[in-house]
């Protein structure tokens, strides 16, 4: 059994919802059952509700923590509460385990509920299975479990019909996203396809995504953004803050750390820059009017970056296209008139190279 820290004290609150909740539903229940009001109870039923309200409490606990001893022993008292609604939100058991990440837990009680041919697939108040918020949790062992008994649950959409890969690249589960694309490609739609793509820019899936098919580099998602919209907002890698003389003041495992970090920032960067050479790739083979207003008015790639200071993507751009350094915004500004207003040096220094460079080409002709 998995061993996890005594939550107890943090989820009064929301058990105490889930004590109303399901007080509500059992009346609820009751009076349609019996087609009037329910009758006021007797020492009896008032035990029975007492009983009730503790093992319900109890399996929430057990589930919140991961205590599958507990949770066995509530189930073998009660055999219905393995799919009872056990908090405000309306979620059962197995959402509170997947969403907690407990790989053990799910497993017996995935296991348990197949034996009595239950659905895997209820969802929350949310609109979301447990599968949906395994997928957010990022814990891959706890969704293998669960698409062991049953496949369909990848592609069961959850609140604002998201899919679970979808939620999975929100939450920035790079394992979990990779898990699922593998196991879900085959069935998105057009438009999943495009969402994910411009979602999935910064995960190394987007590479496989493209090579699939060349006119996701500008298919434009629900907010009629492109994959490139999105990498112009920000540097290709957040760049890392200790310098090489901040780290040999740290001690030696601790600076072994850091030369990992500062490694890492590195590959990561390479991969970065050679996905938006990619995708620009691909854009320079469209008709000039269409790149025109991509980069220009009214898809403003070119200004953003500048406003951000993204130079990463402004050489790659200017490279293929030096005539853009003269393209001006709504305000007539270029974007050397923008990274000066917002103080980004490393574009204007760009700029200034790029044309020492060209100044130089010239002059060797």
């Amino acid at each position: 059994m998995e061993t996890t820290p005594d939550h107890s004290s943090e989820i009064q609150k929301p058990a105490s919802l889930m004590v109303h909740r399901f007080n509500q539903m059992r009346r609820r229940s009751d009076h349609n059952n019996q087609g009037g009001t329910r009758p006021a109870p007797n020492g009896a039923d008032l035990e029975l509700q007492r009983r009730d309200e503790r093992n319900i409490l109890e399996l929430y606990r057990a589930a919140f923590i991961g205590d599958w001893d507990s949770a066995r022993g509530i189930l073998e008292q009660d055999a219905e509460a393995i799919n009872a609604r056990i908090t405000g939100e309306e979620d059962t058991a197995l959402h509170i385990a997947a969403a907690a990440g407990h790989t053990y837990f799910v497993r017996q009680l995935v296991n348990k509920m197949s034996e009595n041919n239950l659905d895997l697939g209820l969802t929350n108040g949310s609109g979301n299975t447990a599968f949906c918020l395994a997928a957010v949790s990022g814990i891959v062992e706890v969704a293998e479990v669960m698409m062991g008994r049953n496949r369909e649950l990848a592609k069961t959409r959850g609140k604002e019909n998201m899919l679970p890969l979808e939620m999975a690249v929100s939450s920035g589960q790079r394992k979990m996203a990779r898990y699922l694309y593998d196991a879900t490609k085959d069935q998105l739609n057009d438009s999943d396809q495009k969402n994910l793509f411009v979602m999935l820019v910064d995960v190394d899936i987007a590479r496989q995504m493209l090579q699939a098919d060349s006119n996701l580099a500008i298919a434009q998602d629900r907010n009629h953004e492109t994959a490139l919209h999105v990498l112009t907002r920000k540097p290709l890698v957040e760049r890392r803050q200790n310098s090489i003389e901040a780290i040999a003041s740290l001690g030696v495992m601790k600076a072994m750390s850091q030369m990992v970090e500062f490694y890492m920032y590195g590959v990561q960067k390479n991969e970065a820059l050679g996905f938006v050479k990619d995708l620009w790739a691909e854009a320079v083979l469209l008709d000039h009017s269409i790149i025109s207003s991509l980069i220009g008015l009214p898809g403003r790639l070119l200004f953003t970056a500048a406003e951000q200071g993204n130079s990463e993507f402004l050489k790659i751009v200017i490279r293929s296209y030096p005539d853009v350094v003269f393209k001006v915004d709504e305000h007539q500004r270029s974007i050397f008139h923008i990274s000066v207003l917002h103080r980004h040096e490393n574009v204007f220094e760009l700029i200034h190279d790029l044309g020492s460079e060209e100044d130089r080409c010239t002059t060797a002709n």
